[in-house]
């Protein structure tokens, strides 16, 4: 998202008004989502100055929308970078739901190509490899 930050700075540096909009266009994540996107975990705190937790709110509606499977976590009284005393979820936890996130996606691709490794295999080859996988 940093990157995002510093393109912007330096289109605002060197071009004008529109040319910033339609750079800032082509680089928003709305205007990139499409339908066959792999799975979104967006998380946010609710209290960040610098960017809106409406954004993330955005992403998830869209990503639902177009299908999408995303997971939307916010983080109440959480400023930029999960800063807070008292943020819930806690940064623990948002640490946890990502890890569980991740390894559910890993283990969905595991089985979709286990699932075409088999379909491209002879049979025999393909009842021989899940037997050892067992």
């Amino acid at each position: 998202m940093k990157h995002i930050f510093i393109l912007l700075a330096l289109a605002s540096a060197l071009r004008g008004e529109a040319e910033k909009r339609e750079l800032a266009l082509k680089l928003s994540p709305l205007e990139l989502l499409r339908a066959g996107n792999p799975a979104i975990l967006v998380a946010h705190g609710d209290a960040d100055p610098i960017i809106s937790f409406r954004n993330a709110i955005a992403l998830h509606e869209a990503a639902v929308a177009k299908g999408v499977p995303v997971e939307c976590i916010i983080s109440k009284g959480a400023g930029h970078g999960f800063s807070g005393e008292a943020i819930d979820p806690s940064v623990a936890e948002i640490n946890r739901r990502t890890v569980e996130f991740s390894s559910n996606i890993w283990s969905c691709r595991e089985s979709i190509s286990l699932r075409a490794r088999s379909r491209s295999m002879s049979p025999s080859t393909a009842a021989s490899r899940k037997a050892a996988d067992h």
